[in-house]
C-alpha cells in the first residue's frame, strides 16, 4: 500500500518520524520559492522495522546453526537481525526488499542534497526552459 505525502524540500517526505511541526508545515501551502512542494510516493509494505531487543539480537554461533530458520524469521518479520560476535555487535541481516528500499532511499537522498546544493548555487533553470532543452535533444 503506497501513500502520498506533500513537503517542502526541508521535510523529508515518507520518513514516519516526522515531528508534528514539520508535518503541518509540509501541509501549509509554500510562501517562499524554496520551499516548493513535492510528492512521494512511499511504499510502506516494505518499511524497515525497528528490531526488537529480546528476539532480533543473536550471537553468530546460533545464526550457524540455525540459518535458514533465522532467514526465515527475518523475510517474515521485515526486522533486521543483528548478529553478534564476542558480544559486540557485528553484522545485521536483512530482507532483500528492505536492503533494495534502503538503496533507493540512498539514491534519492543522494539526488536531494545534489539538487539542493545546484539551486543554492544558482545553477537551477525553469521548467519551460527544461522543456525547451528536452525536447530540442529529443528532435535530433
Amino acid at each position: 500500500m503506497a501513500r502520498r505525502f506533500r513537503a517542502s524540500r526541508f521535510a523529508v517526505a515518507g520518513v514516519s518520524s516526522l515531528s508534528s511541526r514539520d508535518r503541518r508545515a509540509a501541509e501549509r501551502p509554500a510562501r517562499y520559492a524554496d520551499q516548493r512542494e513535492y510528492t512521494c510516493t512511499y511504499n510502506w509494505r516494505y518499511a524497515l522495522r525497528r528490531p526488537k531487543l529480546d528476539r532480533d539480537i543473536r550471537p553468530v554461533s546460533e545464526f550457524r546453526a540455525n540459518a535458514a530458520e533465522l532467514i526465515e524469521h527475518v523475510r517474515e518479520s521485515r526486522r533486521p537481525l543483528i548478529l553478534t560476535q564476542r558480544g559486540r555487535s557485528a553484522a545485521v541481516l536483512l530482507d532483500v526488499a528492505a536492503y533494495e528500499q534502503i538503496l533507493e532511499e540512498l539514491d534519492l537522498f543522494r539526488d536531494l542534497r545534489t539538487s539542493d546544493k545546484q539551486l543554492s548555487s544558482g545553477r537551477a533553470i525553469s521548467n519551460r526552459q527544461a522543456k525547451a532543452e528536452l525536447r530540442r535533444r529529443l528532435r535530433r
